[in-house]
């Protein structure tokens, strides 16, 4: 049977996992600690936003807390990709768990710098939680399906917390409210831990670019285009973030009111959604080469659409279609990560190499804008896709031309 270049393969061919497949619980198991790990992601504004309303954050400092939990989520991925071999897992799982447990209710009684350390330590730990899951999807032989079941729950989780928590833990708590229910998401990650998988099978080396551990006793290999194609998803994830950051100033500058700026944040949330299931469904039989150019050229559309600063029904249809393309490609990084490195070293990257690239989207975006006009943040925004796609495509041309890369390209058919 012959599968679309760069799709995942039909269930069940042979070699469908490096090593031995998780059971069901266990990949349930990873993909929950994972969901706990990049819950942060989709609720921030609801506990950032709830700690600057009770002055215990400056408007300053909600950025710089959302910048050092973004940070350190992505550090905290590569750090564990680059110097944990995957052993133990049940117990990284325990102990991130606790300290996202810890991290959030110290928060619970910081307020100012203090509460920026707590945010950091908690990003850490759930940059541990999502390199957890990270290790099965760089095993599978159908990233792409997994990784969109994975956006999928991760967005359901966040949907649920922000319809739930602010009608009730932060009715009664406030802010604290919602600090305990992310510490009660890391006790979560600790009871489910132990029905994960005890370990993965290792990856094999390759004539790479080496990369020294930080204790010295082991190297990661990951060849050059490996780093090339994760440098290209940190920029399209600067320009997602980037993107998403400005939207209610966006909003405000084309006239919008809140409640037309709170209907395109939920529609964006909605398509998110929908974007990341049908990537799921249709993983077997499309390329993820042309979803990237199709990505692309529906995102330079988007961004000319609002550089016109449109009025409120085109601006949440284009919203809409933000989030729906947003999610519907990230699936398929995994697989434009393994062309380019078929060792799948840098595919257990890809996490942390995206939430660094969230981290320093809005923060590029900041130095284009002024106070009375944000449209250069969809100048900077519209650079990131456009490098995004120039690595893509050279690294595409490579492997086309050099019969070399070509087993390396059917590798993830």
């Amino acid at each position: 049977m012959t599968v679309a270049s760069g799709s995942d393969p039909p269930p069940g061919s042979s070699g469908s996992w490096i090593g031995l497949a998780p059971t069901p619980a266990g990949i349930a198991a990873l993909l929950t600690v994972g969901t706990v790990g990049m819950m942060i992601t989709g609720v921030q504004p609801v506990v950032f936003g709830a700690l600057v309303r009770e002055g215990r954050l400056s408007v300053a400092e909600l950025g710089q807390a959302t910048t050092a939990e973004f940070l350190a989520l992505g550090i905290g991925v590569l750090v564990a990709g680059a110097v944990f071999r995957p052993r133990h897992l049940r117990w990284y799982g325990i102990g991130a768990g606790l300290v996202v447990v810890a991290a959030n209710l110290l928060g619970t009684a910081h307020a100012g710098h203090a509460f920026l350390a707590d945010r950091a330590l908690a990003g850490l730990a759930e940059g541990i939680l999502l390199w957890l899951p990270g290790c099965m999807l760089a095993r599978s032989m159908r990233p792409a399906f997994w990784s969109g079941i994975f956006i999928t729950i991760q967005t359901l989780a966040q949907l649920a917390y922000v319809a739930i928590v602010p009608t009730t833990a932060m009715v009664q708590f406030g802010a604290n409210g919602a600090l305990i229910s992310l510490a009660v998401t890391g006790g979560i990650a600790m009871a489910v831990s132990p029905a994960m998988p005890s370990h993965f099978q290792d990856l094999r080396s390759s004539a790479a670019t080496v990369l020294p551990e930080a204790a010295g006793r082991r190297r990661i290999s990951i060849s050059g285009a490996g780093i090339a194609a994760l440098a290209a998803m940190s920029l399209s994830a600067a320009f997602q973030i980037g993107l998403y950051a400005y939207f209610e100033p966006l909003s405000a500058q084309a006239g919008l009111n809140p409640r037309a700026l709170n209907l395109a944040v939920t529609a964006a949330l909605a398509a998110q959604v929908a974007g990341s299931t049908l990537a799921a469904m249709v993983s077997k039989r499309v390329g993820h080469f042309h979803i990237l150019i199709a990505w692309a050229v529906t995102n330079f559309g988007l961004l000319f659409t609002f550089v016109a600063m449109p009025k409120a029904p085109l601006f949440v249809a284009a919203a809409t279609v933000f989030g729906f393309v947003w999610l519907f490609f990230m699936p398929f990084q995994y697989p434009l990560v393994i062309d380019a490195d078929p060792t799948r070293r840098a595919a257990v990257l890809l996490p942390g190499a995206q939430l660094l690239g969230g981290a320093a989207g809005p923060f590029l975006c900041s130095l284009a804008v002024t106070n009375t006009d944000v449209r250069g943040a969809l100048v900077v925004a519209g650079l990131c896709v456009l490098a995004t796609l120039s690595i893509a495509v050279v690294q595409h041309v490579r492997r086309q031309r050099d019969p070399l890369f070509a087993p390396a390209s059917r590798s993830t058919d």
